[in-house]
């Protein structure tokens, strides 16, 4: 058996829970909620973020296209082209000529923008380069890096395209092309290619990802990355980004890496089809959030001695007062009569011990002048007692009777008096036991259809159906026998030629029904109304009813009642001339 609990460590667990419920319920509810809202703040700037920077860069690629659109309204490159026709077998002087005249037009341009890092030209008619770079000096592509850019605008016929090139130094170089055809005979020129400075389409960015410690990366339509600035290291663990965003136009993605949720915010930028992610950490942005949250946890804990001053008070006040009650208690219960509580107070335990002081000394007196003048009225009451024959002496006699008899050679009348102390002893039921299996009910019916049998010969029989199932139900003890013993003297003994008692068991749902049937006299419409009525009602039947029959029959009805509820009892059916039949109803249990 488990140890009970002592108040004080009641109040200790009480506390202990008082102190870690806010901090485990509430505290961690409150957290999370608080983890949430900041988390769709975050996430709402991070999406304005997004917008505001597909807005900028939309705008300065559009710019950028727009100015590609305009040199085809350039005359310079069709003059030159001209030239170079003309020239194509000319000497030397002349090529050296042409190419100052038009490396200083293309410095004009590159002068003009400041968005250009370096522009170049690449002229079909003799499959020659003319580029200047930032610095105004001769730009000279790689040929595999011209014949690529060649071959990509000619598959765009005329149509500006953005080119991506990986530099040496690992970066990404950015290129604007275009080819470009005579307007009268739409004859191909060649291609023009600005490189595009990555500092006036990127720069800006960083200002964003600084002050709200995102992550920016920008990526072409094949998910090459153009640029990227980190405000915050990312994990190791690489993200693909292309199976990530699964070329969709926007969303944003969660990612769980080394313990810490990423959210990816991305955008499509149009019309360029280039792409805009944004990378917030939840482990930055709840951090301050974390920091409050060990702080309540610290000065929860530092709280717990001052409860456990508080708890120490409590217990000297109550408890320790409560703990001189409960044994001087103790010591009246031992049979200290008169014992009191030497504690005076003024408060409700105050008035306990009062209480208690005054029920002690009033117990003492009580017991001084009527217990002791009775003692002696009791002991002459217990040794008449004692003198009477009791139901013991008379089963124990029966037993005598029945050894001398088997002594004689007399056994059927050892068998009967072998019975009948076998259903006396039933009677006495010294196991003290209220239930009993049916199979040992069914022996008692077998020891009285025994005597039955030897009083009334074949006039009377008993007729089991018993289902095996049931042999092992849990019944009230002697709740059937009654009822076999009433068919035999109130239906059969009075009936000419005697008759047939059938006792049957089945399971029905969840109950257990046994039938007592007889095919004897039977009783009146009259006689069986009224003893349904005393059945339905709880009325005194020792008053009200006079056959012993109808008592002995109510009585095992109402124990039934008392033992499992109002659903259970007995059923009662009987036609004059015809029988009587008993249906006792209980619940289903092994």
């Amino acid at each position: 058996m488990a140890k009970k609990l002592s108040i004080r460590q009641k109040l200790i667990i009480i506390t202990v829970i008082l102190i870690i419920y806010p901090m485990v319920v509430i505290g961690y509810t409150g957290y999370k909620n608080y983890a949430k809202a900041i988390k769709e703040k975050v996430i709402q700037y991070s999406w304005q973020s997004v917008n505001e920077l597909s807005d900028l860069l939309m705008e300065r690629t559009l710019k950028l296209n727009t100015f590609a659109q305009e040199m085809l309204y350039d005359d310079n490159i069709y003059v030159f082209d001209k030239q170079l026709k003309l020239q194509v077998c000319k000497d030397i002087l002349s090529e050296y000529t042409f190419k100052e005249d038009f490396e200083r037009y293309l410095k004009s341009i590159l002068h003009s923008k400041s968005e250009l890092k370096a522009v170049f030209f690449h002229f079909t008619a003799n499959g020659k380069t003319y580029g200047v770079n930032k610095n105004f000096q001769a730009y000279n592509p790689p040929d595999l890096l011209i014949e690529d850019i060649y071959n990509s605008a000619k598959e765009q016929k005329g149509k500006p395209i953005w080119y991506f090139h990986e530099e040496y130094n690992n970066s990404i170089g950015i290129y604007l092309i275009k080819m470009v055809y005579d307007i009268n005979s739409l004859e191909e020129i060649g291609v023009l290619a600005y490189k595009i400075d990555e500092g006036y389409l990127f720069d800006s960015f960083k200002d964003f990802a600084i002050s709200k410690k995102q992550n920016i990366s920008i990526y072409n339509d094949d998910y090459i990355k153009l640029f990227a600035f980190d405000s915050f290291s990312l994990a190791s663990t690489p993200v693909d980004i292309k199976k990530m965003l699964n070329n969709n136009k926007q969303g944003i993605e969660e990612v769980f890496i080394n313990h810490d949720t990423l959210y990816i915010i991305y955008k499509d930028v149009t019309p360029i089809d280039w792409k805009i992610t944004v990378t917030i950490s939840s482990n930055i942005f709840l951090e301050d959030v974390k920091k409050t949250a060990k702080k309540i946890a610290i000065l929860c804990t530092l709280t717990l001695p001052l409860w456990m001053v508080v708890i120490y008070i409590m217990y000297f006040d109550i408890v320790k007062p409560t703990k001189i009650l409960i044994n001087t208690m103790k010591r009246v219960e031992d049979g200290e009569i008169g014992a009191t509580v030497q504690i005076k107070r003024q408060d409700e335990l105050g008035y306990v011990f009062d209480s208690f002081n005054n029920m002690s000394i009033e117990i003492s007196n009580l017991i001084n002048s009527v217990y002791k003048k009775q003692i002696a009225l009791k002991d002459a009451q217990i040794k008449a007692l004692q003198a009477q024959i009791n139901p013991h002496f008379l089963y124990n006699t029966l037993e005598t009777i029945s050894w001398k008899a088997k002594l004689a050679d007399l056994d059927e009348i050892s068998e009967m008096i072998e019975a009948f102390a076998f259903i006396i002893d039933a009677s006495l039921n010294r196991g003290n036991e209220r239930e009993i299996p049916l199979f040992k009910e069914i022996e008692y019916i077998d020891n009285y259809a025994f005597l039955i049998q030897k009083r009334f010969g074949d006039r009377i029989s008993i007729i089991k159906e018993i289902d095996s199932d049931t042999l092992d139900c849990i019944i009230p003890m002697l709740s059937i026998q009654p009822f076999i013993e009433n068919a035999v003297y109130h239906g059969l003994e009075n009936k000419k030629g005697g008759g047939h008692i059938y006792l049957k068991s089945g399971i029905q749902g969840y109950r257990l029904l046994m039938e007592v049937m007889d095919d004897g006299i039977g009783m009146s419409e009259e006689k069986l109304q009224l003893i349904k009525k005393y059945l339905d009602e709880d009325v005194d039947i020792e008053k009200e009813v006079q056959s012993n029959t109808h008592i002995g029959m109510i009585n095992v009805h109402r124990r039934i009642r008392l033992m499992y509820g109002k659903e259970y009892g007995i059923d009662l059916s009987s036609h004059r001339g015809k029988g009587t039949c008993v249906t006792v109803i209980l619940p289903f249990k092994k």
